[in-house]
């Protein structure tokens, strides 16, 4: 294998790359000798994909199916949504599954995603935040269906 090749294990995600920052930067804060050879680079380049690849499986099984389909409405829009249309998509939703979600409310319904980083609130509106549109891409790289339960 090439070095080219051992880097690009996990994909081209930006999380990745957020991640490996974090990795060095603990590195350095504990003072653990890091010497930037290219074994270090790939060896920290395969711990931080694999901490994201883990944290995405992790997400995609605790989301429910409709708050993946309004992850992917706000990366088609890219502007974000207004509280508003955020409020009749979850009402959308509540109705369909009254069972599951009846004590709901949009906040409760919007919390995962928000203190995921999946989502943020910008400009009075939310928007799909880049770690978000990274774990799209990777949801969809996966094969993981994106339709589940609610």
């Amino acid at each position: 294998l090439e070095l080219k090749d051992l880097m690009s294990y996990g994909g081209e995600f930006e999380a990745i790359k957020k991640q490996e920052k974090a990795i060095k930067e603990d590195l350095k804060e504990k003072n653990v000798p890091y010497s930037n050879t290219t074994t270090e680079e790939v060896l920290i380049h395969h711990l931080a994909a694999a901490q994201v690849l883990t944290w995405f499986e992790k997400i995609y099984n605790t989301l429910f199916g409709s708050q993946i389909t309004l992850l992917e409405a706000l990366n088609e829009t890219r502007i974000g949504i207004t509280h508003y249309a955020a409020s009749q998509f979850f009402e959308r939703v509540k109705n369909r599954y009254p069972s599951e979600l009846g004590s709901w409310n949009m906040d409760s319904y919007l919390s995962f995603l928000m203190s995921s980083n999946l989502i943020i609130w910008q400009n009075d509106k939310i928007c799909i935040t880049t770690l978000g549109v990274d774990f799209l891409t990777w949801l969809t790289k996966s094969g993981y269906p994106k339709t589940k339960i609610f």
